[in-house]
């Protein structure tokens, strides 16, 4: 890997790039995982397809019991907004989703 992952704080969670995304192999996804306990990755828009595939690289990734917060388009998926609906200004943060899986 040409660079290297950054943590989020001293004990907890890792930033993957674009960049370091592309040089990485399953192995390193997992032991990312493993040892930071939270990947984030910033900078990269991944369709809802490539987010499935990378969320499967760790298991199978399971359909939420919470209805509401499955991807229209792929279940396995769920989105999180820090939004409560109002209209932001562009570029606020509270209005950016989180895609995800667990």
């Amino acid at each position: 890997m040409t660079e290297a992952p950054r943590p989020l704080t001293d004990w907890f969670g890792v930033e993957l790039t674009a960049g370091l995304l592309a040089d990485m192999r399953t192995a390193d996804y997992r032991q990312a995982l493993d040892d930071h306990g939270l990947i984030l990755i910033r900078g990269r828009s991944l369709t809802p397809a490539r987010q499935l595939q990378l969320s499967n690289v760790f298991g199978k990734a399971d359909i939420s019991p919470i209805e509401a917060l499955r991807h229209p388009d792929c279940p396995e998926l769920i989105v999180l907004s820090a939004s409560s609906g109002e209209q932001l200004p562009e570029g606020d943060p509270r209005g950016d989703e989180v895609v995800g899986s667990f």
